[in-house]
């Protein structure tokens, strides 16, 4: 029986073999302490893009940063939502701030203080965008956000 010409490229594709693909880092939660402002900690996707990133921002401010900025006009601010077990925490975040489009809001450590304690405690959270929304699972969250302590140095 002839092979259509509309599956020849999937039956290529099929016996070809194996796509190899590059080894990727594991995705979770992840604290990092590198001295006062070098602080960090937060959920990272495979590729290490922060899906909800807090850094020592210095002077004891932290920046919450988060994906779901990219396309977005740079140079403005957006609404962004972390719900923690339905507790919702809203916030505006600049876009433009990094080169791979996240959305980035700085505040002084306090102001995150109720977030971070939500996160640590809770089972699920959901971050919305402009963008759209995406959920984490909070596994792992108290371990990593206890790197920042009680705020970041001065």
């Amino acid at each position: 029986m002839p092979i259509s010409r509309r599956f020849a490229p999937i039956l290529a594709l099929c016996l070809a073999g194996p796509v190899v693909q590059p080894a990727m880092a594991a995705e979770g939660w992840t604290g990092q302490a590198v001295g006062g402002s070098g602080r960090s900690a937060g959920y990272l996707l495979g590729d290490a893009t922060p899906a909800l990133l807090f850094r020592c921002a210095g002077a004891g401010r932290l920046a919450l940063v988060v994906s779901g900025g990219a396309g977005l006009p740079r140079d403005a601010d957006y609404t962004v939502v972390v719900s923690v077990d339905g507790v919702a925490f809203i916030a505006a975040a600049r876009s433009g701030a990094t080169a791979s489009g996240e959305l980035v809001r700085i505040a002084p450590f306090e102001a995150f203080s109720p977030l971070i304690a939500a996160l640590k405690a809770g089972k699920a959270a959901e971050v919305s965008t402009p963008r759209g929304r995406y959920v984490l699972p909070l596994r792992g969250s108290g371990k990593a956000l206890a790197v920042l302590g009680d705020g970041c140095d001065v």
